[in-house]
Parts: structure tokens; sequence; C-alpha cells
């Protein structure tokens, strides 16, 4: 979401903490939220050819298409559990062949 402001759960109002949901690849494992930012992130701000071509074929993008990747947080309620997903504004990457 861009900013630290608190958010409160749709579901209770109760307080919701930042995290986001650990990608397992193409394993077929069960989706797990982790509490706070990732340590490692693939999309970082790099602007090389090759890295662009890695994640357009991570995002499974073949051809020529005009499109956005957005990295995305997602928080939970410390309550209910409730999971509420953002993506980052702006786009972290942008492919325009």
């Amino acid at each position: 979401m861009g900013s630290e402001k608190e958010l409160n759960c749709l579901r209770c109002q109760n307080t919701m903490e930042r995290g986001y949901i650990l990608d397992h690849g193409m394993g077929y494992f069960q989706s797990t939220w982790v509490q706070g930012k990732p340590e490692l992130e693939l999309l970082a701000s790099s602007t090389s050819s090759q890295h662009t071509n890695q994640l357009k074929n991570i995002a499974g993008l073949t051809g020529k298409y005009k499109v956005s990747i957005s990295k995305v947080d997602t928080y939970r309620c410390t309550k209910c559990g409730y999971l509420e997903s953002y993506a980052t504004m702006p786009p972290a990457v942008n492919f325009k062949d």
C-alpha cells in the first residue's frame, strides 16, 4: 500500500499487521503468510534487459505485451486472521515492448 498507516480489519475492526504471502513456486503447497517485509525481493528496480526477460519468463509473458507487475503486501488481522492484499503503487515493473 505504500504508506505505513494503521489498517483496521473489515470484519472485526481490530488492528492488522503487514506481511506477505510466501511464494512456494510451482510446488503444491498451502500458501503461507509471513509477518513483515520480504528480505529478498526478486522484483528489484533493475532495468537490465536480461532481468526484464527473466521476469517475463517467470510471469509467463511471451510475445509483445504491455503489462505491469506489482508487488503485493498482505495484511493479517491480529484477532480473527482475516487477510487483505494490496498491490503496490506505482507498479514495480512495467513491460512496454
